[in-house]
């Protein structure tokens, strides 16, 4: 092979290696809360996923105990939640699909969601004080 196109296919691949790196344990995603993971009752929180890799789907979920809900899947990295109600408190992750890959990545650190505004439970939900009679 001309010395050219071998410099040119290990350019290539040394690019590649760096601009598009595989999702995997070490590819940790945040998750964050906009204005503050403290919410009052009937307020409004932005919930935002984070990651230098590029990927197509995102999916945030929140975790009530053994049971994960999706409360969003799409090109989106971010979900705002308005007005918020005693159930969106609770425990968050977040997924994504990398581009160039067809398996989900590792799950983003937890993120805890605490309503405010009347008594609440262990998991942050506002019960009935006349239940706790």
């Amino acid at each position: 092979m001309a010395p050219k196109l071998i410099t040119v296919l290990c350019l290539g691949f040394c690019l590649n290696q760096k601009i598009c790196p595989h999702a995997g344990a070490q590819d940790k995603f945040s998750l964050s809360a906009w204005p503050s993971p403290v919410v009052p009752l009937g307020g409004r929180v932005t919930l935002s996923c984070h990651s230098h890799l590029r990927f197509v789907i995102w999916t945030i979920f929140q975790t009530t105990g053994t049971r994960s809900h999706e409360l969003h899947t799409g090109l989106s990295n971010n979900i705002t939640i308005s007005p918020v109600t005693p159930e969106h408190a609770g425990t968050y992750r977040c997924v994504g699909i990398y581009k160039h890959a067809s398996k989900w990545s590792a799950e983003s650190n937890s993120l805890k969601i605490i309503v405010t505004g009347g008594p609440h439970d262990e998991a942050g939900r506002e019960v009935d004080p006349l239940l706790q009679l």
